[in-house]
């Protein structure tokens, strides 16, 4: 990756990559940030199972399900003002693409091995999140030597975008922490 030491912030399924960078190169690793994540999805929780998802994929619905996913991430659905933003921002993705994701992010598992991360870490969440439980964002800060947990009230799974000052704030406060 190059450089000396770096903090890296991971979303959704960046979380799982952070996680995993986090083990595998924590002598340079100074700081950690995971938010709208866990160490393992919870398909019950999911706004929708993932086996729906899968099918819907391969009946053809890549709009509808792009539609619904998105919705999901904002407290406020499809009346948040980012919604045209992500679902445009997904624009071009495939069928197949989409479906490699959902199965990687259903297959991923990192309870075994987040014990193992040993840098600071924040762990941040929604409590309106529809992705993935709240319990499970801090069943993962509990997991992790030296990890804080904030739960931000009135957001989903995009709280960087619902309450933008507020999360960027205790990143900013995380990451200078003791600078």
């Amino acid at each position: 990756l190059g450089g000396e030491q770096y903090s890296v912030i991971g979303h959704s399924m960046g979380g799982f990559m952070a996680q995993t960078m986090a083990v595998k190169f924590s002598d340079r690793l100074e700081r950690l940030v995971i938010y709208g994540s866990a160490f393992r999805p919870n398909q019950k929780f999911r706004f929708e199972p993932p086996e729906v998802t899968r099918k819907r994929l391969k009946e053809g619905d890549l709009d509808g399900v792009a539609e619904d996913t998105t919705a999901a991430w904002f407290v406020e659905g499809r009346e948040s003002p980012f919604y045209d933003f992500c679902l445009e921002c997904g624009r071009g993705i495939t069928a197949d693409v989409a479906l490699a994701a959902a199965k990687a992010a259903s297959t991923f598992d990192f309870e075994d091995q987040v014990t193992l991360i040993n840098v600071p870490t924040m762990v941040i969440g929604g409590d309106r999140e529809r992705s993935f439980e709240p319990r499970a964002m801090l069943d993962l800060a509990s997991k992790i030597t030296n990890a804080a947990f904030c739960m931000i009230p009135g957001t989903s799974h995009c709280a960087h975008l619902e309450k933008p000052a507020i999360f960027n704030q205790i990143v900013a406060d995380f990451l200078l922490e003791g600078r």
